[in-house]
């Protein structure tokens, strides 16, 4: 009841703007007014057309390059960020831990409630967490590591899942997506996102940022799942370059998808889903869609996994690896528990009480060798391999190739309302025209 507040929202990316877009309808449905802004990227584009959104003012992307560049590119988006805020006199803000909306959401005296991600646990946003009134965070992420950032236990809204399950609440599929892209739904269907930089080039040679060796076996990985009876890959390529090269390897059932696509109507049909740990194995998991983690291959090939295994420093394939990884997963749920009980003594706001996380870890980190050869992982992944919804793929053999059950989505939804509820109690709580100090909440 009451006024209805003016509350800005700012999203970085298209996966933000997913999260946040079911946030601004619900909180536009209570009588607010809801001011939304973003960068200008092909991504984002796509999302802004899909759902309709309307869309205040569209900002450049930072520019990159040396420091001087980020830097001028920072202050940039800062100042064009102030001067739209100072228009719309917002009761609250909402957005990331980007260090231009927590800049000029500080310089203004609004409060702001930022979603921060575990793959962004950074020291470069220690600072930035100083400046933001309240933090919504993963119940999964640790509490030391929050508080080694500066985020004072008081400051924390720590919420139940992950992002990609509260903007996958209200999703419905596009069950036309594999028509458009001439695939037959009676095959088994495997949507693959290679990594960064990976470069395929026919003749069996591979280059790429994260080393030769790891597009090398990804590119043997696609050639044998290719070569199975029945198996359809679509592959949504991260750049012109990497496109033309996967076509160029001329496999079979291999199709490259055009850009844009619609990826989650496309995983939510797919059977299952290869990908590096991050938001699409996160959609996948919240679809119901089995997910396998692509490994990135040790630097040196072969001979670094065999002396990272003499060392002691990875998981080996067998029965010790099998004990080493119940270990692993007895740690993890050592640490929610002590998170749970810090929560519930009234250190920091829970939406509800913290899922506990499973005693032990299924066979799917019998190949688990993350100190020499796995991508960086983060708590959100370290729950979901725990409890048998993500997996690691390093041949075709620990790919399962077998039609899915039709689409349901896995676990409890997760009602973004939680977000909203928190989004008007911050603003009540913190009124915008006082100003927040360096470290310290008004």
């Amino acid at each position: 009841g009451g006024e209805g507040m003016r509350i800005w929202i700012d999203a970085t990316g298209s996966s933000q703007l997913l999260f946040f877009a079911p946030i601004a309808r619900r909180l536009e449905e209570q009588g607010h007014v809801v001011t939304l802004t973003t960068r200008r990227l092909v991504s984002t584009d796509l999302v802004l057309k899909k759902y309709g959104l309307r869309v205040a003012v569209v900002d450049k992307a930072l520019a990159g390059g040396s420091s001087a560049k980020r830097l001028l590119g920072l202050a940039d988006r800062t100042a064009q960020l102030l001067t739209s805020a100072r228009r719309g006199r917002f009761d609250v803000v909402v957005g990331s831990v980007a260090s231009d909306l927590a800049l000029a959401s500080w310089t203004l005296g609004v409060p702001q409630l930022s979603l921060l991600d575990d793959e962004h646990l950074h020291a470069t946003h220690r600072l930035n967490l100083r400046l933001i009134t309240e933090i919504a965070v993963p119940d999964s992420v640790p509490l030391d590591i929050l508080l080694d950032l500066g985020a004072e236990p008081e400051r924390l809204f720590r919420f139940p899942g992950y992002r990609e399950e509260y903007y996958l609440f209200d999703f419905a599929p596009d069950e036309s997506v594999l028509v458009g892209l001439g695939v037959d739904r009676r095959r088994v269907i495997g949507v693959v996102r290679p990594p960064r930089g990976s470069v395929f080039a026919p003749g069996g040679t591979a280059s790429g940022e994260r080393g030769g060796a790891a597009s090398l076996a990804l590119g043997r990985l696609l050639a044998e799942l290719c070569a199975r009876p029945h198996v359809t890959l679509v592959v949504i390529a991260r750049s012109d370059e990497q496109r033309d090269d996967l076509i160029a390897l001329g496999l079979k059932n291999l199709v490259v998808a055009p850009e844009p696509v619609d990826s989650l109507s496309l995983i939510a049909a797919a059977d299952f889903l290869l990908a590096d740990a991050g938001v699409m194995s996160r959609e996948a998991a919240a679809l119901g869609t089995p997910a396998y983690i692509l490994p990135a291959a040790p630097a040196d090939g072969e001979a670094a996994y065999g002396e990272a295994v003499e060392a002691g420093k990875a998981l080996n394939v067998g029965v010790a690896g099998a004990e080493a990884a119940k270990t692993e997963g007895a740690r993890e749920a050592k640490t929610a528990r002590t998170a749970g009980a810090a929560n519930t003594a009234g250190v920091a706001r829970t939406a509800e009480p913290p899922a506990a996380a499973p005693a032990t870890v299924g066979q799917s980190l019998l190949p688990f060798a993350e100190a020499a050869v796995e991508p960086s992982l983060g708590a959100l992944d370290h729950r979901l391999i725990a409890s048998g919804r993500l997996r690691f793929a390093h041949t075709a053999a620990d790919v399962s190739i077998r039609k899915k059950s039709p689409y349901t989505p896995s676990g409890a939804p997760r009602d973004p309302r939680i977000f909203v509820a928190e989004i008007v109690a911050l603003a009540h709580r913190h009124p915008r025209r006082v100003l927040f100090r360096l470290g310290r909440r008004g």
